[in-house]
């Protein structure tokens, strides 16, 4: 089965200004809701400090981003995915923005997650 992806671009200072819509199918909040720091509220409680925190690392020294995580959908449940990102840059401006791809991994890709899971969380 194919991952499920959901494609986020953000500015040069690392906020979201553009969510597709299957953000919008897959978590429930409006496309603006994650704008900004918004996209931050479907991160786990548990995760969300690691997530942000890396996140901000990776936009102050425009270094790829890829994390594990958990993400909340519109039932309530939580998923995990794994989000990567680089800097798009051209040849006047470096790091212009950032493409971001959320993927939402399976059950049959969980045990790669897993092996994850005991380095990030509890």
């Amino acid at each position: 089965m194919e991952p499920f992806r959901i494609i986020l671009v953000a500015d040069i200072n690392g906020s979201i200004v553009f969510a597709d819509p299957k953000a919008e199918q897959f978590s429930g909040l409006k496309q603006a809701d994650f704008l900004g720091d918004g996209w931050l509220w479907g991160v786990h409680p548990r995760d969300r400090l690691l997530a942000k925190t890396q996140w901000r690392k990776s936009v102050l020294y425009k270094n790829v981003y890829e994390e594990f995580y958990r993400y909340r959908k519109y039932d309530g449940t939580y998923h995990w995915l794994l989000t990567r990102s680089i800097p798009l840059s051209n040849f006047r401006i470096p790091a212009m923005h950032w493409a971001i791809v959320l993927e939402f991994l399976g059950a049959e890709n969980i045990g790669g997650v897993a092996m994850k899971e005991n380095h990030f969380h509890e």
